[in-house]
């Protein structure tokens, strides 16, 4: 069984354009998502769309020695399906879905996450569960983890424009489940906090608790500082 981690990124976000270039820890937010994610168990992709907008964010990828690849702008399933089909990924193989505005999540959380994975019959794990407040979840502490057969399938399949751009609700919608880390793991302290970037302000914050932490800093130490 391979896997295969694939950030989705563009430039041209809706609230917050050019976010992904935004510095924080010294390096584009981008970046920083990719550096923090990047593991020993799965090969590591950066996904953007081939619209010219993203032309400098392939250039910045290239220069830091980041794999890029370009696919369709819209439709994101097949993006990620015709990446994964490109890289030979069999239907057993593994994706993992991160988005690079979520520069909390790194390794660690992910090694946990396959330990999860690995340790149940699940067809679908999520980082966050779907009622995020009520489990006092820190939103953006979030990667999906589902068969690439599901995203082959989603993508043969006629979806809707918000399926396509979010990857995976029609896989969620076919295999119903929907099991996430909350299941497995507890945090000791009260929190309820965003830690993902859409807005200035969220970038605000963020760069704030980078701002005395190394780029590396694992993920429960800066939520303990979140939560400060």
């Amino acid at each position: 069984m391979r896997y295969i981690c694939i950030l989705q990124v563009r430039t041209n976000s809706t609230r917050l354009p050019g976010k992904c270039f935004l510095p924080v820890a010294d390096m584009a937010l981008f970046e920083l998502c990719a550096r923090r994610c990047m593991n020993d168990f799965a090969e590591f992709w950066v996904a953007t769309s081939d619209s010219k907008t993203d032309d400098l964010l392939e250039f910045h990828c290239n220069k830091k020695g980041l794999r890029c690849f370009r696919g369709d702008e819209n439709n994101v399933v097949k993006r990620f399906a015709d990446l994964c089909s490109q890289r030979n990924i069999n239907d057993e193989d593994v994706v993992i879905r991160l988005t690079a505005d979520n520069p909390v999540v790194d390794h660690f959380f992910l090694e946990n996450m396959r330990n999860v994975w690995e340790n149940h019959n699940l067809s679908y794990l999520s980082g966050q569960p779907a009622d995020i407040k009520k489990m006092k979840w820190p939103y953006g502490l979030s990667a999906e983890f589902f068969y690439a057969k599901f995203l082959y399938q989603a993508n043969n399949a006629v979806i809707d424009r918000y399926s396509t751009e979010h990857v995976t609700p029609y896989m969620k919608e076919t295999t119903k489940e929907y099991v996430s880390m909350s299941d497995f793991m507890k945090f000791d302290f009260d929190i309820n906090y965003n830690c993902s970037v859409d807005t200035l302000n969220d970038y605000l914050e963020i760069s704030d608790i980078f701002k005395n932490k190394n780029w590396d800093t694992p993920y429960m130490e800066l939520i303990k500082e979140i939560q400060k």
